[in-house]
């Protein structure tokens, strides 16, 4: 009654391109901010715009997505998502036209990019609704990474090819072209290949969508489960912290003699050694079922890796940066689909995507509340001052709130596996039925 098809690897490779691409999309100019302000005559603070625009949308989209995917299934979610960042996309390049004037480029390009920002939750809140879909509990902790560290590598390649071309005598354009062909690549792929949500058979008792409960019943359901709740806050906690830096990294080191291409190599390499670190910890946990201590230990290795730099990044170290960088990334970014996991376990049989889709909204209303502190609590350097700049505080700030989340995910979570659980006992039913019928 269970049956794992060849064709799960071409819609997780869906959930990949959408992933990597919408990232790209959102993360276009953040380590090219200061040129960025300077091309369409504005400030730093409606560049970041067009990050917080993402955030600010994935909160009710993200309900909205989270509701698609339980009640309609994979297909028109990925579909939603494809073709509205690639629109999005399009619409973007409107704003390099040089007969429009500064503030008409804006307009175009904020509207390109709410339009791409709507589309992202369908396919971010995706990776945990695929693996359980398709496959079976041997490759879900795997699919489940594979599906979520999609999105970080779209911000390794958006910190590395922006910087590459944005100091060129078209260097916006070049950028906007070089992001939006990936997209509309992606967009015709999901297409061809998601012409169902889901196989005909469940690949184990866990993806039997059969035995969800309904979504708003499950959402009931779950906001009273404790260790659910633990996940909710910290994992999203975690996902805030990384939006922010993600978001602000270049204007956090820029000011201490890094270079924007420097600034874009560090998220690159956090980036980079995160998917190395995530793929580690997800083919471990789909060994060893160790979900809750590879979580915790992430944990705290990540937080000493945030302490260690809030100490030392303000003295400008050249590329010794980048050994702190890889150790933070290295355990790191396995918090996320590990975390969703353990969500989906905890609250079986509450669908996956309702477990992972409020973490993600959690993790979009902490980016906002860190971005909007840290951009109020920093300052402008002044003529006088070259290390002396008053990010620290921010830094300081973001080290406290993680190291306190921290300490709650280990003193509070103590999780029940509630899907391996139901799978076990149903293999045990299964076999006392064959061995009854039998000669």
């Amino acid at each position: 009654k269970y049956a794992s098809y060849a064709k799960r690897w071409f819609v997780l490779g869906a959930v990949v391109i959408l992933n990597l691409t919408g990232a790209m999309i959102w993360l276009t100019f953040t380590t090219v901010a200061y040129p960025t302000a300077d091309y369409y005559e504005t400030n730093l603070a409606t560049v970041n715009g067009l990050s917080l625009v993402y955030m600010i949308s994935g909160i009710p989209i993200g309900a909205v997505a989270t509701w698609m995917l339980e009640r309609h299934g994979l297909k028109p979610a990925l579909l939603i998502s494809a073709w509205f960042t690639a629109v999005g996309a399009a619409l973007r390049l409107i704003s390099i036209v040089e007969s429009i004037p500064s503030s008409g480029k804006l307009v175009a390009l904020f509207v390109g990019q709410t339009l791409c920002a709507l589309g992202q939750p369908f396919s971010m809140y995706a990776p945990a609704k695929t693996a359980a879909t398709w496959f079976p509990d041997s490759q879900r902790a795997m699919a489940n990474t594979i599906g979520s560290v999609s999105n970080p590598i779209g911000v390794v390649i958006a910190g590395l090819v922006s910087p590459s071309f944005i100091n060129t005598e078209t260097g916006v354009l070049d950028v906007l072209i070089t992001m939006a062909v990936p997209v509309a690549v992606g967009a015709i792929y999901t297409t061809c290949v998601m012409t169902s949500g889901e196989p005909p058979l469940p690949p184990s008792a866990g993806g039997d969508n059969s035995k969800k409960i309904v979504l708003w019943k499950g959402v009931k359901k779950i906001v009273r489960n404790k260790n659910y709740m633990v996940l909710v806050l910290t994992v999203g906690g975690g996902i805030g912290l990384y939006s922010t830096f993600a978001t602000l990294l270049e204007q956090l080191l820029c000011p201490f003699g890094y270079t924007s291409t420097m600034a874009g190599i560090c998220s690159a390499v956090l980036t980079a050694t995160g998917v190395v670190g995530a793929a580690i910890v997800g083919a471990y946990c789909d060994i060893t079922k160790q979900f809750s201590s590879s979580l915790k230990v992430c944990y705290v290795i990540t937080v000493i890796g945030i302490v260690i730099f809030s100490c030392v990044f303000h003295i400008h170290m050249g590329n010794l940066i980048l050994i702190l960088i890889t150790g933070i990334g290295l355990f790191s970014f396995g918090i996320y689909p590990i975390g969703v996991e353990l969500g989906a376990e905890c609250t079986y049989p509450v669908g996956a995507a309702t477990a992972s889709g409020m973490i993600m909204i959690s993790g979009q209303l902490q980016s906002i509340i860190l971005i909007s502190i840290l951009q109020v609590i920093g300052r402008p350097m002044s003529p006088d001052e070259v290390v002396l700049y008053n990010s620290q505080l921010p830094i300081y700030v973001c080290t406290a709130y993680i190291g306190l989340l921290c300490i709650i995910v280990i003193a509070f979570f103590r999780p029940k596996y509630r899907r391996m659980q139901a799978e076990q006992d149903d293999d045990s039913i299964s076999q006392e039925s064959a061995i009854s019928n039998g000669p």
